[in-house]
């Protein structure tokens, strides 16, 4: 191992961004470049053999094979920490204008979803071109096509240089998962959140990367009137919201709005309770910013942070959580038993306490919890649960550009087991159902202007949780969907009647409801 200065080999400094690599290799390595053309990785010695030592290895490698004037050879010396940072302080500050290519292209890639309100950017690698996608209302619009090389760039500039280090790894990798949070500024002065998620994909050498974009602005909270419950959801809404403590489950699968809708509810308990109540939240990083929260970022990369006894990046936080006084407790997805027993100690200790989980009906949150470990003593308790609410987001119509349903069937638009499910169901309202027309000015063409809520939502009541306690789930399975104050215009309580409700009204396409949610069939009444 060299560790004084004077022993190392004469070379020209190479900068890391130079060569399209990731800064935080910096941290461990140091490039020399000798007049014979040799290139000398210096290595500090707790790196030295190490994984990321042949990842840049196997990175510089590629770098001499795409270069014009490759290095003859590539060699790994040992040196001190000191001499590694003695030779990067000796060095002049990285140029502006360095990457500069690769990361406009990035920024403008991230500013033109931004510009259609995209909230994902999907980039699929195919051979030497790569697919661009912006994910619009729910919907995968085809952008133009880029090449491969300079998707592989932009995740090592977006990941190597810009991503928060308490959120990511050390460098990117196209053969490794890798994931990371990115902070954004848009040329607009939009504070944009990135995050970022990308994997191998066959055949090999493929990958693909998807980059949500979370706008981080309080003028993003909307209303909970305005995200599209029923009146009736509202109220409930409300119910469950009440009280100093009780759980309240927003469920669904991905991209269905619940952290849209969770923001929603905690602006109601500061609207209903005061700005005085303590809101802390934990989350998985943070979502989207909430006025007067005090809002926690859980990072699994903080090694300290991690309970040893469970392994959950989640154990800690609630716990100092629980230290802290608050009223309201949010926290990110429950979807293992640590973060079951988590939202069991919070609800126990009397917080109110609002999380996510996926599943593909209310119903279902009882069955999941209990799964996780969560023991049906405390699971049927009353109060445990205050509410559960499932919900998807399905296309909201244009209303310039709209078309007929009966004229779509008649051009032979509508698949006959579709129409017949639609007849069934709304035999007198046929000629208020639309579908999606081809497109106007109002809508960029595309035929829909946003999505909506199509929801249902369930509280337990004790008539409820007595069947639940003897395992008759059936039995409060037709309690629930007996309910009169949650039956839609006598459609039902379910998901399907809250989306037929918004069909019979033209603003939901009936193929659309099939697709996000499922056949519409409303589910039989049950009896109280």
């Amino acid at each position: 191992m060299i560790s004084d200065v004077n022993d190392l080999p004469f070379g020209q400094y190479l900068n890391f961004e130079e060569l399209g690599l990731p800064q935080d290799f910096q941290q461990y390595f140091s490039l020399l470049l000798t007049p014979e053309h040799q290139l000398l990785v210096l290595t500090c010695s707790e790196m030295h053999l190490s994984h990321l030592q042949f990842d840049l290895r196997r990175r510089l490698q590629r770098c001499a094979t795409n270069a014009a004037d490759a290095f003859a050879a590539i060699h790994e010396l040992e040196v001190s920490a000191e001499i590694l940072k003695s030779i990067h302080a000796t060095q002049p500050p990285v140029r502006a204008e360095v990457s500069t290519s690769v990361e406009m292209a990035a920024w403008e890639l991230i500013n033109q979803a931004l510009a259609v309100s995209s909230s994902d950017i999907h980039i699929e690698t195919r051979g030497a071109y790569a697919q661009v996608f912006f994910r619009v209302h729910g919907e995968r619009l085809e952008q133009p096509n880029i090449s491969s090389k300079r998707a592989t760039d932009m995740c090592n500039v977006l990941y190597g240089v810009h991503a928060d280090a308490d959120n990511k790894g050390v460098s990117w990798d196209e053969k490794q998962l890798k994931e990371a949070v990115i902070e954004h500024v848009s040329d607009q002065g939009v504070h944009v959140q990135l995050r970022l998620s990308s994997a191998p994909i066959h055949p090999a050498g493929n990958f693909h990367v998807v980059i949500r974009l979370l706008v981080m602005d309080e003028k993003t909270l909307r209303p909970l009137e305005s995200m599209g419950y029923a009146p009736a959801h509202i109220e409930c809404i409300n119910e469950m919201l009440l009280g100093s403590q009780g759980a309240v489950f927003l469920v669904g699968p991905t991209n269905s709005g619940k952290s849209t809708s969770l923001q929603a509810f905690i602006e109601k308990l500061y609207t209903s309770r005061g700005r005085s109540i303590k809101v802390i939240t934990v989350e998985r990083p943070v979502e989207y910013l909430i006025r007067s929260a005090c809002q926690m970022g859980v990072s699994q990369h903080k090694t300290d942070w991690i309970d040893q006894s469970t392994g959950s990046v989640y154990t800690k936080y609630v716990a100092a959580t629980l230290r802290q006084d608050p009223d309201v407790v949010m926290m990110g997805e429950v979807n293992d038993h640590d973060s079951a027993e988590n939202i069991k100690h919070l609800v126990l200790s009397g917080r109110k306490t609002l999380s996510t989980l996926h599943v593909y009906e209310a119903m279902a949150v009882f069955a999941r919890l209990k799964e996780m470990g969560i023991p049906p003593s405390v699971l049927y308790m009353r109060h445990f649960i205050s509410g559960v609410i499932f919900q998807r987001l399905v296309p909201l119509l244009c209303p310039v550009c709209a078309s007929s349903f009966l004229q779509a069937k008649q051009r032979g638009l509508i698949p006959l087991n579709t129409f017949n499910r639609v007849k069934k169901v709304s035999a007198g309202r046929l000629k208020h159902i639309k579908i999606r027309g081809l497109g106007c000015d109002s809508c960029a063409h595309m035929g829909i202007v946003g999505r909506t809520v199509c929801a249902e939502v369930l509280l337990p009541d004790e008539c409820f949780l007595t069947h639940m306690r003897q395992d008759n789930v059936e039995g409060a399975r037709a309690h629930w969907l007996a309910q009169k104050a949650l039956n839609l215009n006598d459609l039902g309580v379910g998901v399907i009647a809250h989306a037929v409700l918004k069909m019979q009204e033209g603003l939901i396409d009936p193929m659309d409801i099939e697709r996000w949610i499922g056949p519409i069939v409303l589910e039989a009444r049950g009896q109280a």
